[in-house]
């Protein structure tokens, strides 16, 4: 597929995120969703969220708000969320879906022919680094970062998709069991409080299914450079391109606060049609 810019022929491909539990998290979705439509305005942009009601939910940097799946009976707060966003991959309304994390920032304006890889290719990721991971630090093998997902809607996906979500909610349901139980993937962790850790993490679930040493359904992967999710790595095999899409921090409100005022005003100007600068 080639993706064109203009309104009537990009429905096909567009950015999913997911975000639930705290505000912050909305206003997080927004700055990204802000800084990809500042590139690629015509790319529409849908949030799956349970807080419908955030003001930022009606601007115009989201096309589509909908309801994040619900889940129950998850005690830790953190994986009950990263389980709501894997559910909700699964209810893009594209056929070519960039999920992204929403603390992550779009710095590229070649986003569209991304989509162009997904004519060959069922799944896109990129692979962690060793000094910019904390998962991939402490389970002491290669995966993904799953901060980025492209991909395409067909059954082979939907299937490993629905599999990465049963895993996950398995681990992050054992996350606070006393004994902890055990789980095979993780024999090689000598530490119970590290294991118990990475249960609790979304990517020690997708590395029994997919890593770049594993594919158990057969998935056409792309691996993509570390430029298409930068994560601050030194390594100098992930410094050979500019980052494309970034992961930043935004501990201090007062920082994010200030991000948001800059955007909004951003869209209060394009509203009266003045001129913005990027």
């Amino acid at each position: 597929m080639t993706v064109n810019t203009d309104s009537g022929s990009c429905r096909r491909a567009g950015i999913v995120y997911v975000a639930t539990k705290l505000d912050r998290y909305v206003e997080e979705a927004f700055l990204s969703a802000d800084s990809a439509k500042e590139r690629c305005p015509a790319l529409p942009i849908t949030l799956f969220t349970d807080r419908l009601d955030h003001p930022l939910c009606a601007t115009d940097r989201f096309d589509t708000v909908a309801p994040a799946p619900d889940v129950t009976g998850i005690s830790l707060a953190w994986p009950e969320g990263k389980l709501r966003r894997l559910l909700g991959l699964r209810n893009t309304p594209y056929e070519y879906t960039l999920h992204l994390d929403a603390d992550t920032r779009v710095v590229t304006y070649q986003l569209m022919p991304l989509f162009d890889l997904l004519d060959e290719f069922d799944v896109a990721m990129v692979e962690t680094a060793i000094d910019d991971s904390a998962c991939r630090a402490q389970y002491g093998r290669r995966m993904f970062n799953a901060g980025f997902i492209l991909y395409k809607r067909n059954k082979l996906v939907w299937e490993w998709l629905a599999e990465w979500a049963a895993i996950a909610e398995r681990n992050f349901r054992w996350a606070d069991k006393d004994p902890l139980p055990r789980v095979a993937s993780l024999r090689h962790v000598p530490s119970e409080r590290v294991r118990r850790n990475l249960l609790t993490m979304d990517q020690t679930s997708l590395v029994e299914i997919l890593s770049p040493e594993i594919n158990k359904f057969g998935l056409k992967l792309k691996i993509l450079d570390s430029s298409w999710i930068y994560r601050g790595s030194m390594l100098s095999e992930n410094n050979r391109e500019k980052p494309r899409i970034v992961h930043v921090e935004r501990e201090d409100p007062m920082l994010r606060q200030s991000d948001l005022q800059s955007a909004l005003k951003k869209i209060e100007l394009r509203k009266y049609g003045q001129v913005v600068a990027s």
